[in-house]
């Protein structure tokens, strides 16, 4: 089987510039990208340079909100994911209005219900949470094995008529719920979402529902 990379768009956070632009001629001019470390104080270390992001602003990328949770590498890979998408101009070519593909970060069991109260509806759901998580931004524990009867439910109350929604777990000891599912279509589909070359053909499993 051939290995084949599509490369679709580029970003790049990089010690010689914020930009895939800059990088690429601080690359070919020579320049380096060390220098005195000021993220944190390093009087005290023998080493006190290092090649740091520089001169980047979070706020281009995301709001003051999200900035303040998110830890630095956070920051740098959305920034380098939003380059690439605008570079490879994915939402102009399908026709995707950013108003209305957004990302939330919160607490999801928190935003599914204020979903439901706004009345909010969807024709396409993928719920593929960890298997535990204690996020910061949430205000309790989750544990998928626990918590995805309640987690299917409100992304039911979500769907449109006709819609679909596709729910994955990494936990290997997952046993679905079918009362979570009443008055839905479902059916296993882990088999066809591993990819061929996963040795490991139990990496995950996968549902697809549809509410009539």
């Amino acid at each position: 089987m051939k290995r084949r990379v599509v490369v679709t768009g580029m970003g790049a956070l990089t010690p010689v510039g914020n930009d895939v632009a800059t990088t690429w001629r601080a690359l070919l001019a020579g320049t380096s990208g060390a220098g005195p470390i000021t993220k944190f104080d390093a009087s005290k270390f023998p080493v006190r340079f290092a090649c740091e992001v520089k001169g980047f602003d979070p706020l281009a990328y995301m709001d003051r909100k999200d900035a303040k949770r998110a830890d630095p590498y956070a920051q740098y890979a959305i920034a380098g994911s939003v380059q690439a998408m605008t570079d490879a101009g994915l939402l102009d070519l399908n026709g995707i209005d950013p108003q209305r593909h957004v990302l939330e970060r919160g607490d999801v069991l928190v935003w599914l219900k204020e979903a439901a109260r706004a009345g909010q509806r969807f024709d396409v759901i993928v719920l593929d949470p960890p298997s535990f998580s204690t996020s910061k931004a949430m205000r309790d524990t989750l544990d998928i094995q626990r918590d995805h009867p309640q987690l299917i439910m409100a992304c039911t109350r979500l769907l449109a008529r006709g819609g679909v929604l596709y729910f994955s777990t990494n936990l290997r000891s997952f046993k679905l719920d079918d009362a979570a599912t009443a008055g839905l279509e479902g059916e296993e589909i882990s088999a066809r979402t591993v990819p061929d070359d996963f040795r490991n053909r139990r990496i995950h499993r996968c549902w697809r529902f549809k509410r009539s």
